[in-house]
């Protein structure tokens, strides 16, 4: 049994086998994390997926009796932390479900079983008392649905943080620090990219109430929690909501017909290399877009290229577009395209698909070549990632 710290365990579950999340691509699987807090009033944060039930209540009964569970507090609504709600609730006979108005309002239309449970509405004024410990409750509205909350327990310094700071992440171990560390902060930057990516506003919001209140632990909803370092794993989300997450790479990604949009996006690479800059190189027809997202979370600037197919950018590369314009990531930072064409150049459209992601497009000409580009022409290309370079803001290390 996982103990996260005294009298708080960890009775969630491992979903090793998930490769598809709502369009997110978790190629390590994640897990579903509840907890229960063993005081005076035994108290739940979170249920699991419902596909996982039998595992769920197995793990809890093996600490206490559910009729002895008085308090179910629900962070979030998303089935992923609430479809087990419906399932174990007949058998909390002596619980009451914790949560905001809006949750409750949700959790009512998501499970038509759940339209007459005892509930406890809450907001950033409330406490409950379990025992030796006081629960206190910080909304955290769009990080990233309506109904967030997070939960903390002033006595230990521990703080339920529902979606915030997770990753998607296949493991049993159950802390950050039992990991190697780069694969954890590429595995959160990459959730906080393809998840949270629209709501830097309410990150912000998030990590001052962090460097106000000073938690020892985050109890987090996807993968590991943490309980040293507090200060790395925070600073993503951070620098992320200050715009400080761009430094010196630039992704370039392009979708070819016949190669001779790749050999494009070469020479344009060895020409903003030559300047100093990173490179991130990204074939579409074989990038996930998960992947591109965690890449363009990080960049300082963005080049876009394809073939013209039909008078316009192959179709992967308009689809990974709006992908990442849901998400914000490109915000205001510098893009170009380039293209390869046979009568009728698509850069006109490329523009439209950065300026959808309000990028700051530079060489609005186009950078075009028709058919194969010539030696000369990937010469002038290499100028062109020098000259693009000298467009992005980066520190040089």
């Amino acid at each position: 049994m996982s103990q996260m710290c005294p009298d708080i365990y960890w009775t969630g579950v491992i979903d090793w086998s998930v490769r598809h999340f709502h369009g997110y691509q978790t190629d390590q699987g994640t897990s579903y994390n509840s907890y229960l807090i063993l005081d005076q009033q035994p108290t739940l944060i979170d249920t699991v997926k419902e596909s996982f039930f039998g595992e769920y209540v197995q793990r809890i009964t093996k600490l206490v009796p559910l009729d002895q569970i008085k308090y179910l507090i629900v962070l979030h609504a998303e089935p992923d932390h609430s479809s087990a709600l419906p399932l174990i609730y007949p058998y909390l006979s002596t619980c009451t479900i914790v949560c905001t108005q809006k949750c409750q309002q949700m959790l009512k239309t998501l499970y038509k079983q759940m339209e007459f449970a005892r509930y406890q509405i809450v907001d950033a004024r409330s406490e409950l008392n379990i025992g030796k410990r006081t629960m206190k409750f910080v909304p955290q509205p769009m990080l990233h649905w309506p109904e967030q909350m997070w939960s903390y327990s002033q006595n230990d310094k521990v703080l339920f943080t529902s979606d915030a700071f997770g990753q998607h992440l296949a493991s049993t171990e159950r802390f950050g620090d039992q990991l190697d560390e780069q694969q954890v902060v590429y595995l959160q930057k990459e959730y906080l990219a393809n998840i949270l990516g629209p709501y830097a506003s309410q990150i912000q919001r998030a990590c001052e109430w962090v460097v106000q209140n000073k938690p020892k632990m985050l109890l987090t909803a996807h993968g590991v929690s943490f309980r040293k370092d507090l200060d790395v794993f925070t600073q993503i989300y951070s620098d992320y909501a200050s715009g400080l997450t761009a430094r010196n790479k630039v992704v370039i990604l392009y979708e070819s017909m016949y190669g001779a949009t790749a050999r494009a996006a070469q020479a344009l690479a060895e020409g903003i290399k030559s300047a100093g800059l990173q490179i991130e190189v990204l074939d579409i027809q074989v990038t996930t877009l998960t992947k591109l997202a965690a890449a363009a979370l990080e960049c300082c600037g963005f080049c876009l290229g394809s073939a013209t197919f039909n008078t316009g950018p192959m179709p992967d590369v308009s689809k990974a577009m709006g992908y990442l314009a849901g998400l914000g990531l490109l915000r205001n930072k510098p893009a170009m395209t380039f293209c390869a064409f046979g009568w009728s150049d698509c850069t006109s459209k490329l523009i439209e698909l950065l300026e959808r992601n309000k990028c700051d497009v530079v060489f609005r000409e186009g950078t075009m070549f028709k058919f194969r580009a010539t030696q000369e022409k990937l010469e002038e290309i290499f100028e062109r990632g020098v000259q693009f370079a000298d467009k992005c803001e980066w520190e040089q290390e």
